[in-house]
Parts: structure tokens; C-alpha cells; sequence
């Protein structure tokens, strides 16, 4: 089957099957067996690496389990962004910004300390009905051309437009770059964060790839979108969070060159051969292995307490074939996740009090780009236990 590319091209080169799996938020107070077929594809006109089946969008983000206030590390990197951003654009009580995907608002409180001319936009109307209603305005919808012809005649322009993460995971990718264009004032910043492809799945963390993810973008895919809604590359940097991502800040107008050298290391790693996608293929299935030999091994004796529940780890634990019996429940920070099961899985999802009655000594840590933090929480309620950490590298160590 020929499945359509964001940019209109008829024809994605298939390079990643991964089979099927749930969908990986949709945490319900029943179990949830449903799952979609996952493959990736890479576009010879556009060079956009992306999901060749798409879901309706609706399924995945109208009642949102996943919160950006959810761990103290992200809300940490949030404000980080914010200081990053007022260091490029000054912001005052003119200034006026724009949220897209603004989740459970967390963001927005940050700015409006700075500013009260804050919008927020996103579809998940269970987080949205909850943020305080102290910003200008607040839509409970996807970003698209009909809400970005509203903003342009209520709002004109904005100076700062920020999408942390959304980008990436939106269908319509050409129709929401290009409102931003219109909307972004002509000394306004887009700036922008996701999943790096270099740093991601070219590496073989193949937890990335999702329906929610879908886009995995290297800066080259990115340059060629951003043209094409008349905004220029500003500034590009490589940063650690979702196992590495790239943060793009993007003008109308702008002759730096400080991004190039990211683009020619890009060009050294062939980011123009389809060869190059196929490869990060091959590469997945060997992890793929090596993830289940470990989990064997960690499960062999007993069961198993996962640590974290995030979508990452919904995506290892399908396509790794992790059994359900071996597992005893799950571990979260995310409220919304309480008491539901794992996506796909018949076991639980709970708080950390739920380790004060489980004797359970093995731990498979999939929230591993947290480690550091979860760690100091295990140890609040373990002395002695095996973890097992999928990426950089499937690896069992026993701690103490």
C-alpha cells in the first residue's frame, strides 16, 4: 500500500515496521486491547522521515493523559525555555505570546507573570478545563488554519509563537507552520522543540516512534518546511530531553549561520539517502533483541515493577513482546494515570506508596531519560533491587 506524505507526495519508502501497538496515552479505567499498525517512511521529494498510517487525531489528544507539570524535571526544563526565550526577545507587558499544545498550562503561568497578553491552544479539553482562566484567551482545540485565521483577526501578530513538542506530532504539519508564518510579527521568534532523528531513532532508540509522534525531524526537513512558510532557521541547538531532541528557533528574517554547522553534520551522516533510514532499521531489531534476552533474565526468578509509564515505555513494552504476567503493575508520577491500566497490558498503573506493600526486588526502568530522578525516589522505598534500563545501551545492574 502507498501511504501519502505530509507535503502531498504520493509515495513513503517504507524503512521501520514495528508492527502494531495501542495507542500509547490512552490510559482507561478498563482494559484497552485495540491496536494500530506502526511503521515508518522517509519522502524522496521532502526527506521527512514520518508515520505511514495515521490515527484521527481526536482518538490520541482530545482527553490527554500525559501533563508537562507531571515531573519536577520537565517543569524545570520549562522554565529553562522561558529564560532562553526572554534572553532572545525581551518580554514586557506588551508583549504578546502564543502557546501551541500548552497542555496543562504550565508554560503559560511561567509568561503571564511576565505578560497577561498569553494565548493557549490545545486539544485536550480534560487539561484545558482545569488551567486558570487569568491569560486573554484559552482555545480547547487543535491548532489549524481555521483557529489561526481567528487569532490573525482578533490578535494580528504575535512576538513570541512556542510549540514544545507538538510540532512533531501533528498531521497537518505545512497547515500549522504556515499560520505560524502569518501570525509571527516580523521581529517575532517561532520557537520550537522535538525529537531529533540523529539522536533518536538513528541511534536505535526506536521508543520515539509512535502514532502520536508523527514526524522524527532532522534539521534538513525542518529547513525546507519553514522556507516554505516564509520563516528562516535563527538558531539550532541539540538538547537531551525525550532521549534527544533539536530546538529550532526560527524568524522571518535572519542571516545567521550559527545552525549550519548542525546541517554539515547532518550532510556527513547522508540525512539525503534512504539508505541511511533503512539502517536505523536494522539496528532497532538488534536492540530489539538484546532488550528481550535482559528482560528474560530479570524476570526469570520474579515479577517485575515498571518504573514509569509514559509513552515510550508503552512502545517497548509491545514491541518488545514484554509479558504481561511477568509484571506486577507500574509505576508513575502522573496523576491522570492513577489506577488504569497500561495501555495494550492487563496490569495497573499506581502512585509510589504502592511500593510500600510489594516485596517486588526487579525493576525495569522505562522512563530512562529520568533515571537520574527516579532513582533517588526508588531508593526512598528499595535498599537492595536489579534495574533494568532499555537505552542508551539494554543493561541489568544491582543496586544497593
Amino acid at each position: 500500500m502507498k501511504y501519502k506524505c505530509i507535503c502531498d507526495n504520493s509515495d513513503l519508502i517504507e524503512c521501520i515496521n514495528l508492527g502494531s501497538i495501542p495507542l500509547v496515552n490512552n490510559f482507561k479505567k478498563t482494559y484497552q486491547p485495540k491496536k494500530y499498525p506502526l511503521s515508518m517512511g522517509i519522502c524522496k521529494k521532502c526527506m521527512l522521515f514520518q508515520i505511514q498510517k495515521n490515527i484521527n487525531p481526536k482518538l490520541m489528544f482530545n482527553n490527554y493523559a500525559h501533563i508537562s507539570s507531571g515531573s519536577k524535571s520537565n517543569v524545570s526544563h520549562i522554565k529553562k525555555v522561558f529564560k532562553k526565550i526572554s534572553r532572545i526577545k525581551k518580554i514586557n507587558n506588551r508583549t504578546k505570546i502564543l502557546e501551541i499544545g500548552c497542555n496543562d498550562g504550565t508554560l503559560l503561568e511561567i509568561a503571564q507573570k511576565k505578560t497577561k497578553n498569553v494565548v493557549g491552544v490545545d486539544p485536550a479539553k480534560n487539561l484545558m478545563s482545569k488551567i486558570k482562566k487569568n491569560y486573554l484567551e484559552l482555545i480547547p482545540d487543535f491548532f489549524n488554519k481555521k483557529n489561526g485565521e481567528y487569532l490573525k483577526s482578533k490578535y494580528k501578530q504575535f512576538d513570541v509563537i512556542v510549540a514544545l513538542n507538538v510540532i512533531p506530532h501533528t498531521i497537518n504539519v505545512k497547515e500549522i507552520l504556515g499560520q505560524v508564518g502569518k501570525l509571527l510579527s516580523d521581529d517575532g521568534i517561532f520557537f520550537m522543540e522535538g525529537a531529533y532523528f540523529f539522536d533518536t531513532i538513528y541511534k536505535g532508540k526506536f521508543d520515539t516512534i509512535y502514532h502520536e509522534h508523527v514526524s522524527s525531524f532532522t534539521l534538513h526537513s525542518l529547513k525546507n518546511l519553514l522556507n516554505k512558510s516564509k520563516m528562516k532557521i535563527h538558531f539550532a541547538e541539540r538538547i537531551p530531553t525525550q532521549g534527544g531532541s533539536i530546538r529550532v528557533i526560527a524568524k522571518k528574517k535572519s542571516s545567521s549561520q550559527q545552525w549550519k554547522k548542525i546541517y554539515r553534520n547532518e550532510k556527513s551522516k547522508n540525512v539525503g539517502k534512504i539508505s541511511t533510514y533503512k539502517k536505523a532499521g536494522k539496528l532497532i531489531e538488534r536492540i530489539i533483541f538484546k532488550i528481550n534476552k535482559n528482560f528474560q533474565k530479570l524476570s526469570a526468578s520474579e515479577k517485575v515493577v515498571l518504573l514509569g509509564a509514559p509513552a515510550r515505555g508503552v512502545v517497548i513494552s509491545h514491541v518488545c513482546n514484554i509479558d504481561q504476567k511477568k509484571i506486577d503493575f507500574a509505576i508513575d508520577d502522573s496523576k491522570t494515570k492513577y489506577n488504569t491500566f497500561f495501555p495494550g497490558k492487563k496490569f495497573k498503573v499506581y502512585n509510589w506508596e504502592k511500593l510500600n506493600k510489594s516485596e517486588c526486588k526487579n525493576f525495569f526502568i522505562l522512563s530512562w531519560n529520568y533515571k537520574k530522578d527516579l532513582l533517588k525516589k526508588l531508593k526512598k522505598y528499595k535498599k537492595n533491587f536489579n534495574l533494568m534500563v532499555p537505552f542508551p545501551q539494554p543493561k541489568i545492574s544491582k543496586l544497593n
